[in-house]
């Protein structure tokens, strides 16, 4: 399978070893030549102060400068961040980031689809795992899209579509790598709220797929019973 981003890098720790197994088999299967960057594992960080750590968004009710609970965030963010600094500094044009949980849907041909066709002004695709059209409001998951023949919906154009998760997505120039890399320079900013920013910033174009390209079995309970046995399977 052809993609059309530079590098793809998949993150992960070293400890994570059937992981990375099942990653290896999945993207052999797709077609899709990665590396695996191996970042800071999270109990093996030291564990920042309030000040050293940004939440935006989501992240808010628990920023409550007490981080022990979420050292995991703390590793992830520091994670995404080695990927996209190793595209930036390869020289790299765009960059494809996943996770080694990262659970593709059972449609090759959607992923195909999906991984080539979207909006070429994009600059940051948000793939999975959660889709726009099944996004959520205060009152819990929703059908939020208003055309389910959408394909792809921007961040902002709709009422509470904003992110999708950060298990799967591309970074679709240097410019959106470089400011990346600048939000992240002075305080690690929780990953899940770098598209916050981007697109409130209205530089950047935040792009969602309205059918996710990858899912998370712990967010998708919102699918009905026929959608899950559409989406999972890609067993290989």
């Amino acid at each position: 399978m052809k993609i059309p981003f530079d590098k793809v890098y998949c993150v992960s720790y070293c400890r994570n070893i059937e992981r990375q197994n099942n990653i290896r088999k999945v993207m052999k299967y797709l077609g899709i030549s990665f590396e695996f960057i191996y970042g800071a594992d999270y109990r093996n960080l030291k564990i920042l102060k309030d000040e050293d750590f940004e939440f935006i968004g989501n992240g808010n009710e628990i920023r409550n400068g007490d981080f022990s609970g979420y050292a995991h965030f703390l590793g992830s963010t520091y994670n995404h961040y080695t990927a996209i600094m190793h595209a930036y500094e390869s020289g790299a044009n765009s960059v494809l980031i996943l996770e080694d949980d990262c659970e593709f849907i059972n449609d090759m041909s959607y992923i195909n689809w999906a991984l080539n066709n979207y909006p070429k002004d994009a600059d940051y695709v948000m793939f999975g795992y959660a889709d726009a059209y099944h996004f959520h409001n205060k009152n819990g998951y929703i059908n939020t899209v208003k055309s389910v023949n959408k394909k792809f919906v921007c961040a902002g154009e709709e009422p509470g579509i904003s992110a999708a998760g950060e298990q799967l997505y591309g970074i679709c120039n240097r410019k959106t790598m470089e400011e990346y890399l600048n939000l992240q320079k002075n305080k690690l900013t929780m990953v899940d709220d770098i598209p916050f920013i981007l697109f409130r910033q209205k530089k950047y174009k935040v792009v969602i797929t309205v059918k996710a390209v990858s899912i998370d079995k712990n967010v998708s309970y919102f699918y009905n019973q026929n959608e899950r046995n559409i989406l999972y399977g890609l067993n290989v």
